[in-house]
């Protein structure tokens, strides 16, 4: 039988008032930010090219993104600038966090938080590119309507040969939206003590959620505009600007006003198409493909670029993948451009491209130019793409690009885009392009009465005018078609219908979705339930399917 265990007395109760619960409480500053996606999302998920509609926000990446941000305007700015490396270092680290031994390991005071998750499904998601009967009667790919081919050429269909085809990726297009909180907690002083968040630490913090929110993103390619934002910080909406922008010593250029996202996006990447590939037919304007042919011996045309030996495009982000269709008739084999190293295979390009949200509603192409000293000290790697990988050449900093003024001009004069916008420096160049393709539009330049700077609108020179409320541009323009087959897409992701016998897709599923809504309730039913036989009619707007109705 067990002894009876021995009665102690009970110890007395810990004091439960406000100041001892509350006393070790770390102090901490939070953020709100409402997100919502504007331009279509690539990736972004743990497989590469692959959207994860369980977390297609990635708090990890998000953090990552928001640490670039206070990196660069924390050496940017005028109050820090003058640290050294190692003060820098210590700064971010004390902040951000980083690795080190048992005694030096410190954990990141900067927290990201999903708070409200999107509800997604397939039908949030569009192949980029999608098969379609072409005049010869083949299936060849097309990019699905709203996805950029330019900023977006990763997602397509990718191909060893004809027998070893890896599928379009899909992205999630625009209208998804989310809720992050962003805390910054105080720093560690003691054993269960903290410190407060220091003003100068929440600032910082502030700024670089402000700056991601206009110029980053979710996903890849957001340096080219993909998984852009439009977002509001505590309530208010958030837009960096152009006088914020030259406070930190870069520049912002803006291009024409428009009611919609995809519309600003498009102008900045066609600006950069235009600049950095030229006509679509015929010889590149610019001199790296005649370049790869002189040092290979493998001419296989007869024209020379004068300006051979060069590679001034690798300022635009590495590597470069050089594809030379006529190798039969003795062209190179694929190369790719690199910065040098076995180590170094990428150079994120310093330029920014997307679409600004000025206001809820109103958007601008945005054209963003990031520090690029770098590309002083800049080496690039030519290697074959294939088999050993072999190395073709090794250039130095003046070698790919040459130095001093006198030298690049003479190389910029044979270079038809370089020499249009008369600038011997390739960026100098786009930004002049980017410049001159808004006056085209009809952009110019007022003063801006809410900041006492200028701003460019659509429309004639008003003073003192408002970008949007001032001058409101002209409704567009309505197009009528007709058609039959109006049906969805097998997998539900789009709407496709057949205009002059060609199997067209008229909208994404995010786009149709919000059609739908505005429709009578038996074209609807029709719609959904596939009973779409006989004509019809839809309209467009800017491209955009607005209206669908039958033909009686």
């Amino acid at each position: 039988m067990p002894m009876p265990r021995k009665r102690t007395s009970a110890r007395p109760l810990p004091e439960l008032s406000p100041q001892s619960l509350f006393s070790n409480k770390r102090p901490a500053h939070s953020w709100r930010l409402d997100c919502e996606l504007i331009t279509p999302m690539y990736g972004g998920g743990t497989v590469t090219r692959t959207v994860d509609l369980g977390l297609p926000f990635r708090p990890t990446a998000i953090r990552g993104q928001l640490r670039f941000w206070w990196r660069l305007l924390r050496r940017l700015d005028a109050k820090t600038s003058k640290e050294t490396p190692e003060q820098r270092f210590q700064a971010e680290r004390a902040i951000w966090g980083g690795l080190g031994d048992a005694e030096t390991l410190a954990k990141s005071r900067v927290l990201v938080r999903l708070i409200k998750m999107p509800s997604l499904t397939e039908r949030n998601l569009q192949p980029a590119q999608e098969k379609q009967v072409n005049k010869a009667g083949k299936l060849v790919p097309r990019w699905a309507a709203g996805v950029n081919d330019y900023a977006l050429f990763p997602a397509q269909e990718q191909s060893e040969d004809k027998d070893d085809k890896v599928p379009a990726a899909s992205v999630l297009m625009p209208g998804p939206t989310t809720v992050l909180r962003v805390t910054l907690v105080g720093a560690l002083k003691g054993e269960g003590k903290f410190e407060e968040v220091r003003t100068e630490d929440r600032q910082e913090i502030e700024r670089a959620i402000r700056w991601w929110a206009t110029f980053g993103g979710f996903g890849g390619r957001t340096r080219r505009g993909a998984g852009a934002i439009a977002a509001q910080l505590d309530g208010k909406h958030v837009c960096v600007t152009a006088e914020e922008v030259a406070q930190q010593g870069l520049a912002l250029h803006l291009g024409p006003t428009e009611d919609n996202a995809e519309a600003a996006w498009n102008f900045a990447l066609k600006a950069m198409k235009e600049y950095r590939h030229g006509a679509k037919i015929g010889k590149s304007p610019w001199p790296e493909a005649d370049s790869i042919r002189d040092l290979t011996n493998q001419t296989g045309r007869s024209s020379r670029h004068p300006a051979r030996i060069a590679f001034p495009r690798a300022a635009f982000g590495l590597p470069i993948i050089t594809h030379f269709k006529d190798q039969k008739l003795g062209d190179p084999v694929d190369t790719e451009l690199k910065p040098s190293g076995d180590d170094r295979e990428r150079m994120a390009s310093p330029i920014i491209l997307r679409p600004i949200a000025l206001t809820p509603g109103t958007f601008r192409a945005g054209l963003l130019c990031l520090p690029a000293d770098h590309l002083k000290s800049l080496s690039l790697d030519l290697r074959e793409t294939k088999g050993s990988k072999k190395l073709i050449g090794t250039f130095g900093p003046t070698e790919w690009w040459p130095e001093g003024e006198a030298a690049r001009r003479k190389k910029a004069n044979d270079i038809g885009p370089m020499q249009r916008t008369n600038q011997h420096d390739v960026l100098a160049g786009f930004v002049s392009h980017f410049k001159s393709a808004g006056s085209r539009q009809g952009t110019t330049t007022v003063p801006d009465a809410r900041r006492g700077g200028t701003s460019n609108i659509r429309g004639p020179a008003q003073p003192s005018a408002l970008p949007s409320k001032t001058a409101p541009k002209p409704e567009a323009p309505e197009e009528t078609r007709e058609c039959q087959v109006l049906r969805l897409s097998p997998n539900g992701r789009c709407l496709e219908a057949k205009i002059d016998t060609k199997l067209t897709v008229l909208a994404a599923a995010s786009d149709f979705d919000a059609l739908l809504d505005r429709v009578s309730e038996d074209v609807r039913q029709r719609i959904k339930s596939g009973k779409t036989s006989g004509k019809w009619r839809v309209t467009f707007v800017n491209k955009k399917l607005t209206k669908v109705e039958p033909i009686s």
